[in-house]
C-alpha cells in the first residue's frame, strides 16, 4: 500500500447514517487541504444527495466545496458501477481475449456479479486495491456495503486466502484438465467427504461449491483472486487504515455496536473512533425555562405541550444513558457526538462538521 494514502473504513449497522457520516468525514479531511475520495456502494444515492451531486458517480466526481464554505482541499465522490468494476477486474487480470470472452459469458460469473454472497466484498477489495495503487488521493474513505454484514466484509479476504491456498483446493486446480478434471468436478459437487470436511468449515458449503466451479471453469482468475485477497488482507491490517464505527442512541444500535466491537476485536481490528449520530440536542436550561412558562398557562394546548416537553426530556436522558454505556464499551476510542437536525442536506453537513470538531 502506498505510504501516503490513508484509508478510513466506516462500519456499523444499517440505518445509523453511516453514508452521510462518510461524506462528512470526507469534507473534514478536505478542509485540511487533503485530496479525498469517498466511496459508497449504497444504491440509494444518499452520499450524492448529501454532497450536492445530481449526476451518478460511476467515476469519481469532484464535489463543489464552496457549497460548504470550504476553500481548500479536494473532495471526490464515487458510487461504483459494480458490473463495470467486475469487468475491469477481468481486464486487469486476463490478457487473452478468448479467455475474457469465456469468462464474461460464464453463468457463474453473471451470478457472482449479480450478488453471490461474498462477491460484493471481493469487488470492494478490488476497488480499494486499484485506487490505492493509482496513488491519486491522500485519503480514501469507504462506506461499507449496506447489504453486507460488517463482519463479513473483514472475513471474506481471509476466507478466500484460506480456501485458495488449501492443499485440497490447489490439487483440484492442478488437475483441472482432462479426465481427472471431470472426476474432480463431480467430487467437488456431489461428495460429502474430504472437501466438505476440510473446506466447508472454512467458507460454507454453498460458497465453496460455487468458488470451486468458478476456478475449474475459468482458472485464469485463480491467481488474480488470490492476489486481491492477500492485498485486501494486508490493507485491513495496515496501520494506515483506520476504522470508524457509526451508531445511534437506540437500544438496538447499542446492542449491535457492542456485538460488532467484540467481533472486530476477535479479528484484531481496533475502532479508532466511535461516532454517535442522530442524537437529540438536550438543552437542559432551555427545557427548564420552557416547562416553567408552560406550567403558568391554563390553556389546554399549553398543558399538552408540557407533556411533549416531558417526553422529549425523558428521551434525551435515555439517549445520554445509552451513549454512556457505549462510551464504556469503546473506552479506548475517540467518541464524537453528532446531533439530529432537520435542515437541508447542505446545512446538515455543515452542522455535522461543526459537531464533529467540537470534541
Amino acid at each position: 500500500m502506498n505510504k501516503e494514502t490513508q484509508i478510513i473504513v466506516c462500519v456499523g449497522a444499517g440505518g445509523v447514517g453511516k453514508t452521510t457520516v462518510s461524506g462528512m468525514l470526507g469534507l473534514n479531511a478536505a478542509r485540511k487541504g487533503q485530496k479525498v475520495l469517498v466511496i459508497t456502494i449504497d444504491p440509494a444515492k444518499r452520499l450524492l444527495d448529501a454532497l450536492g451531486i445530481e449526476e451518478m458517480a460511476h467515476m469519481p466526481i469532484r464535489v463543489d466545496l464552496k457549497k460548504f464554505q470550504i476553500s481548500v482541499g479536494e473532495l471526490y465522490a464515487f458510487m461504483p458501477d459494480l458490473k463495470r468494476e467486475w469487468m475491469d477486474f477481468l481486464l486487469s487480470s486476463i490478457k487473452v481475449s478468448d479467455a475474457l470472452h469465456k469468462i464474461s459469458e460464464n453463468h457463474f460469473y453473471r451470478y457472482m456479479v449479480d450478488g453471490l454472497p461474498g462477491s460484493l466484498e471481493i469487488i470492494c477489495s478490488h476497488i480499494l486495491h486499484r485506487l490505492v495503487n493509482e496513488n491519486n488521493y491522500d485519503v480514501i474513505i469507504l462506506d461499507t456495503p449496506p447489504a453486507s454484514n460488517s463482519v463479513s466484509f473483514f472475513d471474506v479476504p481471509n476466507k478466500l486466502i484460506r480456501v485458495l491456498e488449501h492443499s485440497t483446493f490447489q490439487f483440484i486446480i492442478k488437475q483441472r484438465h482432462g479426465v481427472v478434471s471431470k472426476l474432480t468436478r463431480t467430487f467437488a459437487f456431489f461428495s460429502s467427504g474430504l472437501l466438505e470436511k476440510t473446506l466447508e468449515k472454512i467458507i460454507g458449503s454453498h460458497f465453496l461449491s460455487e468458488v470451486i466451479d468458478f476456478a475449474l471453469t475459468i482458472d485464469a482468475m485463480y491467481e488474480p483472486m488470490l492476489e486481491r485477497a492477500r492485498a485486501m488482507e494486508a490493507l485491513l491490517k495496515s496501520p494506515k487504515t483506520h476504522f470508524v464505527l457509526v451508531a445511534r442512541p437506540s437500544r438496538a444500535s447499542v446492542n449491535d455496536s457492542t456485538n460488532l466491537q467484540s467481533l472486530l476485536k476477535e479479528r484484531g481490528i481496533f475502532c479508532r473512533q466511535l461516532i454517535m449520530n442522530q442524537v437529540f440536542f438536550y438543552p437542559r436550561t432551555e427545557i427548564a425555562l420552557e416547562r416553567k412558562a408552560l406550567a403558568r398557562t391554563k390553556e389546554n394546548i399549553g398543558k399538552r405541550t408540557e407533556k411533549i416537553v416531558d417526553v422529549f426530556e425523558k428521551e434525551c436522558v435515555y439517549q445520554q444513558e445509552l451513549i454512556s454505556q457505549l462510551r464504556e464499551v469503546f473506552k479506548d476510542s475517540d467518541c464524537r457526538i453528532l446531533f439530529l437536525l432537520k435542515n437541508s442536506e447542505h446545512d446538515l453537513m455543515t452542522e455535522m462538521l461543526s459537531d464533529y470538531n467540537q470534541e
